[in-house]
């Protein structure tokens, strides 16, 4: 015997505010997988699990963020020591243009043994001083040299002014992705699942007064399952977008 099913127009706005919010995020959803299409990159360590996310005061700062990559990204600091080098090289051809002096000293000890003395030598210690001198005339070879040290130092310049905007890049789509998810975590706790759980609590109340039928209980409560499942997805996503900026930022 099936009871008879009363209105229930108090449910009706909940479940119209739960669609509207739900489609709203599904837009951020896009918004956030529109960002992250440039972000798969292999990593050299096996993953490993953990049975908690801490979150809650996770807002990466993206001034901070890239100040720090500055400091401490491999990428970088490896172009900034290599133009480190291609300015020393780009000295020591400059110098070349400018003559090189040389003054030697020696002293030589001669034996005074009949069997090796020379029979007009005299036997004494030989002291002789030496100076020299490279002009630089080849002018031609000498500036080929410092042009190829300053280009070679400006490519390098070039290099890391397209890592360090490469690696800024990166970080403002990490960031936001990561903002995105945080907004997407609040939506969850703070809307959807209050308005489910109260939606479920109404459907209970209606299906022990004979008002509801079973499949409308049902329904709900997957519902809020369904919601559940998307926190724990949006905490794990946060977490891999976070280690990413980790990562970039060395």
């Amino acid at each position: 015997m099936r009871w008879p099913v009363a209105p229930a127009p108090e449910r009706e706005p909940s479940r119209v505010t739960l669609s509207l919010t739900r489609a709203g995020c599904n837009r951020q959803a896009v918004g956030r997988s529109r960002d992250e299409r440039d972000l798969s990159q292999p990593l050299h360590y096996m993953p490993t699990t953990v049975d908690e996310l801490h979150l809650d005061e996770a807002e990466p700062e993206l001034d901070s963020l890239v100040a720090h990559a500055e400091r401490s990204n491999p990428m970088l600091r490896g172009l900034a020591a290599e133009i480190a080098r291609d300015r020393a090289k780009e000295s020591l051809a400059c110098l070349q243009q400018y003559p090189d002096f040389q003054l030697g000293l020696g002293y030589s000890i001669i034996s005074d043994d009949h069997d090796v003395l020379s029979g007009v030598a005299n036997g004494h210690d030989n002291i002789n001083f030496t100076v020299g001198v490279t002009l630089p005339i080849w002018r031609d070879k000498i500036n080929a040299g410092i042009r190829e040290a300053a280009h070679q130092r400006s490519s390098t310049s070039l290099r890391l002014d397209a890592e360090r905007d490469r690696v800024r890049g990166s970080l403002r789509r990490q960031v936001a992705a990561a903002y995105a998810a945080i907004e997407q975590l609040e939506l969850f706790r703070d809307r959807l699942i209050p308005r489910t759980e109260q939606t479920l609590q109404i459907a209970t109340a209606d299906y022990q007064g004979k008002k509801a039928d079973f499949t409308d209980l049902i329904a709900t409560y997957r519902e809020l399952l369904a919601l559940q499942v998307q926190v724990a997805r949006a905490k794990a996503n946060l977490a891999s977008t976070l280690a990413q900026i980790e990562r970039i930022a060395g």
